[in-house]
């Protein structure tokens, strides 16, 4: 990021990414499955979300994004 933040211009310069969102166990939640992000390359972005609408949602908030794929399991 440039720019002051104070006076409002910040430029985001980073280069858009590919993501990947994979539907995994997670047993602390009630449906017993959540939707994790992971960089096409298999980084994980330590995100998850009980949807892949709100995951999507986080995603399009806070990364510049090329492409966002959905790997079945």
């Amino acid at each position: 990021m440039k720019g002051n933040p104070y006076l409002g211009i910040v430029v985001d310069n980073r280069e858009p990414q590919d993501y990947i969102i994979r539907k995994e166990p997670e047993p602390l939640l009630k449906q017993g499955f959540a939707y994790h992000a992971y960089l096409k390359d298999g980084t994980p972005m330590y995100m998850a979300e009980p949807t892949v609408l709100d995951l999507e949602a986080r995603l399009l908030r806070g990364y510049p994004i090329k492409s966002i794929t959905m790997e079945a399991i």
